[in-house]
C-alpha cells in the first residue's frame, strides 16, 4: 500500500487515577500519577490509544485471523493528566508482505481537551499468511 488510508472515527479516553493505577499494576510499577497532578507514565499512551488503533486494525484484517503485535513507538508533547479526555485518531500508513507475515503499519495521533498534541505513535501488526 503505497497511499496512507482514511483516519479512523475519534476514540476519547478519560483519564482517571483508577485507570492509571491498573496500567500500573498491569506493567509491574506503582501509580505514580493521581489527582495531585503528576503526569501519567509515557507508555500509558498505549492505553489511551489503543481504541482508535484497535477499530484501525480490525477494519485492516476484515474482523478476523491470528495477529501479533510486532512494535509500537511514541513521540510525547505534553504530559497527560488525570482528567484529561484524550482523544485519539488512527490510521493504516502502510503493509508489506515479508516471508510468511503481512506487516501492517499503523500512526496514532492523540490530542487532549484542549486540542493541544499529547502524542504521536507508531504500530506494527504482523498478520500471519495462511493463518498460525
Amino acid at each position: 500500500m503505497s497511499t496512507p488510508g482514511p483516519w479512523s472515527r475519534e476514540e476519547e479516553v478519560h483519564v482517571t487515577a483508577e485507570l492509571i493505577a491498573a496500567y500500573a499494576a498491569a506493567i509491574g510499577e506503582e501509580a505514580s500519577a493521581s489527582s495531585s497532578g503528576l503526569p501519567a507514565p509515557p507508555m500509558f499512551a498505549a492505553v489511551y490509544a489503543a481504541p482508535a488503533i484497535w477499530q484501525t486494525v480490525v477494519a485492516a484484517v476484515d474482523g478476523s485471523g491470528p495477529l501479533i503485535h510486532g512494535a509500537q513507538e511514541f513521540e510525547w508533547y505534553a504530559p497527560v493528566l488525570v482528567g484529561d479526555r484524550i482523544a485519539t485518531r488512527a490510521r493504516l500508513d502502510g503493509s508489506s508482505v515479508d516471508g510468511a507475515y503481512r506487516s501492517l503499519r499503523f500512526c496514532s495521533i492523540s490530542r487532549n481537551e484542549r486540542r493541544r498534541l499529547v502524542s504521536r505513535g507508531r504500530w506494527t501488526i504482523l498478520v500471519p499468511e495462511g493463518g498460525l
